[in-house]
């Protein structure tokens, strides 16, 4: 058992220095949603909403278990709540002007506060197939790009 949890943390350690932040952690036997949250720095309320999990005294053995690092999750919210700022800023510009914004650069601001808004919620879907939340990998590419900014 002690040989497993310290694999676990050097894998843990490995994906978080690397340049992808998001992670995935396969359940083991005698695991419970409190140790994981534990090792992952969440807590077991935004793992069950991560994961859509509908028991939380029910996780199987190789369950896979996906969270985002909070770092992360802050990046993608400052990257997104800059993109609403700049909408705003615009806005106020082509006002002046006696100008409206476009229906793309309204679409744009709903997203990215719709996207605020999920990372608040913890709305964060990690298929394709679902359909609501915002898609990991893109709350991933927005804190990448603030990162880099």
């Amino acid at each position: 058992m002690k040989k497993i949890s310290v694999l676990f943390l050097f894998f843990l350690i490995i994906s978080m220095v690397s340049s992808v932040w998001t992670a995935e952690y396969e359940v083991r036997k005698g695991n419970t949603l409190t140790k994981i949250a534990e090792l992952t720095n969440h807590t077991v309320s935004e793992l069950i909403r991560m994961n859509k999990i509908k028991n939380p005294d029910l996780i199987m053995v190789e369950q896979k278990i996906i969270f985002i690092g909070k770092e992360d999750l802050d990046a993608a919210k400052l990257w997104c709540q800059r993109q609403v700022e700049s909408q705003k800023l615009l806005r106020i510009k082509l006002g002046e002007l006696g100008s409206i914004l476009t229906k793309q650069q309204m679409e744009n601001r709903k997203f990215f506060e719709g996207t605020i808004q999920d990372i608040d919620d913890l709305k964060i879907r990690h298929s394709l197939n679902e359909s609501s939340g915002t898609h990991y990998s893109i709350i991933l590419s927005f804190a990448d790009a603030w990162r880099s900014r």
